[in-house]
């Protein structure tokens, strides 16, 4: 008798190991919790190679059904994590650019450079054609915003706008994918999965011209990430700083 209650207490542990969904973590909320751990900088003068500024910033992360990351291939490229979305007009006409019409803008108009993959669904479109955009935020997982203080004033300084240059925010990839408790290296992405819910985000910003544009201001980072739901996490904000408080 001994022996069959032994077994049914190593069956009744086995399905509890076993015949749950080891994708979700009932302790933690499907939307994305992340904290704000660090934020160095490094000049070029002192980067390997002294070719750019290194910015960094490290976050802890927790999701409890597990689902954030995004390749860059397969169904990760296509809607709702596209680039960016060509607008038309109501007979379904590509909007192109009119100089006469529109101001132009790097956030709001797209240039054709010959076989352009982004814009083979649409037909008739030629080299050097400008089109009309709207880029999705859900593209980038890792969003990051600088506000910089002007007048008194924290304000958030848009690269796309006043530099014609790329967002800060960059894209990690599928957590899921990765080995736990082990630091990998993925690009911009230092990641080390604690467990399947939480770990630790590094994500590096490399630049030629963060300190030339930056080095006396005061200045405050903004994190926020997505999971593949397109669930937003909470907003994690540094404190004020400089870049020389924040020398590594």
């Amino acid at each position: 008798m001994r022996t069959h209650y032994h077994i049914i207490i190593l069956i009744a542990a086995w399905c509890l190991s076993s015949c749950t969904d080891k994708s979700e973590n009932p302790a933690y909320s499907e939307i994305p919790r992340i904290g704000l751990e660090d934020i160095s900088f490094e000049p070029s003068d002192e980067t390997e190679g002294g070719d750019y500024d290194v910015l960094k910033i490290k976050i802890s992360y927790r999701d409890g059904d597990a689902d954030l990351g995004l390749s860059y291939i397969g169904e990760d490229t296509q809607y709702p994590y596209q680039f960016f979305s060509v607008e038309t007009d109501a007979a379904g006409n590509v909007i192109k650019f009119d100089q006469q019409r529109d101001i132009y803008s790097c956030k709001s108009f797209y240039i054709v450079y010959g076989r352009d993959s982004l814009l083979e669904n649409y037909l008739n479109l030629e080299h050097g054609d400008t089109v009309k955009i709207d880029y999705n935020k859900y593209h980038k997982n890792f969003d990051v915003q600088l506000l910089v203080k002007e007048k008194n004033t924290l304000e958030y300084y848009d690269f796309m706008e006043t530099n014609c240059g790329s967002s800060l925010g960059g894209r990690f990839p599928r957590l899921g994918t990765l080995q736990l408790k082990q630091t990998t290296q993925l690009g911009a992405f230092t990641i080390y999965p604690q467990t399947p819910w939480n770990g630790t985000i590094a994500y590096t910003i490399e630049s030629k011209a963060i300190e030339a544009f930056f080095k006396d201001k005061l200045l405050k980072i903004r994190v926020q990430i997505y999971d593949r739901a397109l669930n937003e996490s909470n907003i994690v904000e540094s404190e004020p700083f400089t870049l020389e408080s924040i020398l590594k």
